[in-house]
């Protein structure tokens, strides 16, 4: 797998870019994905289409391409064997590239030719093998779907800046000069859950990434680095956002922090 950063041009509303080769060997079976903060866009290649199981058991197809929202619960999808390129959007940006409030997108899964047709590129997506070139297409395309008109109202920007240093969300409001409320509202509108949501999401991202990197770190430590008061409140935050204990996670096959094989 392909990992980097975009292109200039990108980077206001692009933080990083992912191009993956059809896996060899076996693959199939369930996924699930933990809540997590990031937007993103996703092309599946060699005909996959990214497969929800529902609630009752029952698949949902939404398509290849896909426009993901913050997702704010777990969902199940079908690990399909396909190639893939993507894109994690900077927080508030989905506005820029979707055309709509990012409240249109939150927890759900939508297809990207709601936006715009997307059948040139995974034509030429899927004619192309190398990854890096398959990433220089997808950027390309990324940039016809910028509206660089719409944009986070100054203050958003600023406050996503400020929240992942820890920083209290009535001190932001306060500085910004405006009521809490409107606040909110203008936070939500750009990037699909409230302030107060985003920060929730925030650590626990952060706490499940550093576990990735350190596996020998306790859970103690992995709550008092992230921002918890302490490690009861992150076993109940944990189960509150994904459903899991964190012993129960602990104990998974993952496929990344924010991915356990089901």
């Amino acid at each position: 797998m392909l990992h980097r950063i975009p292109r200039p041009e990108l980077q206001p509303y692009v933080k990083s870019m992912w191009a993956s080769a059809r896996p060899v060997g076996t693959c199939g079976g369930q996924e699930l994905t933990l809540p997590n903060e990031n937007a993103c866009i996703v092309v599946r290649l060699d005909g996959s289409s990214l497969d929800l199981v529902q609630d009752d058991g029952t698949v949902r197809s939404v398509g290849q391409a896909v426009i993901e929202g913050v997702q704010t619960r777990a969902f199940v999808k079908q690990r399909n064997c396909s190639s893939a390129v993507g894109a994690v959007l900077m927080p508030g940006a989905l506005p820029s590239l979707a055309r709509a409030n990012a409240t249109d997108f939150t927890s759900a899964h939508a297809p990207l030719d709601d936006v715009v047709d997307t059948r040139g590129l995974i034509e030429t997506l899927t004619q192309e093998a190398d990854l890096e070139r398959r990433l220089r297409i997808f950027e390309a395309f990324l940039l016809t779907l910028v509206s660089p008109q719409i944009v986070a109202h100054p203050v958003v920007l600023g406050a996503l800046r400020r929240l992942n240093h820890e920083v209290r969300i009535r001190d932001i409001v306060e500085a910004a000069g405006m009521s809490h409320r409107h606040f909110n509202h203008l936070f939500t509108l750009s990037v699909g859950v409230s302030p107060k949501y985003y920060q929730r999401l925030l650590r626990m991202h952060r706490g499940l990434s550093r576990l990735a990197r350190e596996g020998d770190a306790t859970w103690s430590d992995l709550a008092l680095s992230s921002g918890y008061a302490d490690q009861p409140h992150f076993n109940r935050e944990f189960k509150a956002l994904t459903g899991l204990t964190p012993s129960t996670y602990a104990r998974s096959a993952r496929r990344g922090p924010l991915h356990v094989i089901c």
